[in-house]
């Protein structure tokens, strides 16, 4: 097991560093962003265009690293395995295909860990120097990032696992991928629809809304989304690991399945 999670962290070397460079050269432009709005021209502007700017940083510092990084470190090379003949290899080897896909998530499993610990880190930096409060919701929110991520390629991994051609596998997963994004898309603009016509009497798609529309906005984040976020955490806090570990076991047992039937 030791070996295989090895062979994976070395095949998706690259990667990793790609990302980690992109998310340094990203902590630095917020850094400087902060030095310029402290000493420089961007400390000459209006002090409402300062703060925006301020507070656009710090969420990029904050989010958007955590993104980059995620993105990058979560990896299978399957492809690679299929073009090396290491799946030829891996039969000789006395291991199962339960050990060679658990090698994968293992691996997937701790670079979570590590880079949840270190987006925490960067955030705590970027309160001090945005002189933030440090709330442990944003704690919470960094880590469910990375657990959407982390299940997001691991449904990518687990149909990647069950077809041979790379092209059709990427073509099942745009399609699924475009049908959950437009159906939430529709959704959300349904759901902000019905909650303007409820406090306002008029739809997003008025003309007359239009004087009303930030107004409409800042009031469905309070009370619509902020609002279900909040009762879910005090009832149904449980089901969010309950749905991971779920979908987690569903990935695995799907990607093995696949291994196993490619011989």
């Amino acid at each position: 097991m030791k070996g295989l999670i090895y062979k994976e962290f070395y095949l998706s070397r690259k990667l990793r560093i790609i990302g980690i460079a992109i998310y340094i050269l990203l902590m630095l432009l917020c850094i400087l962003v902060k030095l310029s709005a402290l000493y420089g021209n961007i400390g000459h502007l209006a002090e409402s265009t300062v703060s925006s700017v301020e507070s656009v940083t710090f969420y990029i510092m904050t989010y958007g690293g955590a993104v980059v990084l995620f993105a990058c470190q979560f990896t299978c090379q399957i492809a690679a395995d299929e073009k090396s003949g290491f799946r030829r290899y891996g039969q000789t080897l006395p291991v199962t295909e339960y050990k060679m896909v658990g090698a994968v998530y293992l691996l997937n499993l701790i670079c979570l860990a590590a880079v949840t610990v270190l987006c925490w880190v960067t955030m705590l930096i970027a309160c001090l120097m945005f002189g933030r409060d440090i709330e442990p919701k944003l704690l919470l929110y960094i880590f469910g990032i990375g657990c959407f991520v982390y299940m997001f390629f691991h449904g990518n991994m687990a149909i990647n696992y069950n077809f041979r051609r790379a092209k059709t596998a990427k073509m099942i997963f745009t399609v699924i991928f475009m049908t959950l994004y437009f159906g939430a898309g529709f959704g959300l603009i349904h759901w902000i629809d019905s909650y303007s016509i409820k406090m306002t009497g008029f739809s997003i798609y008025d003309d007359e809304a239009e004087d009303v529309t930030s107004q409409v906005m800042t009031m469905f984040y309070k009370d619509e989304v902020m609002g279900k976020i909040n009762w879910l955490g005090d009832n149904l806090w449980w089901l969010i690991p309950a749905v991971l570990l779920t979908l987690t076991a569903l990935w695995y047992f799907l990607s093995v399945r696949g291994l196993k039937r490619r011989g």
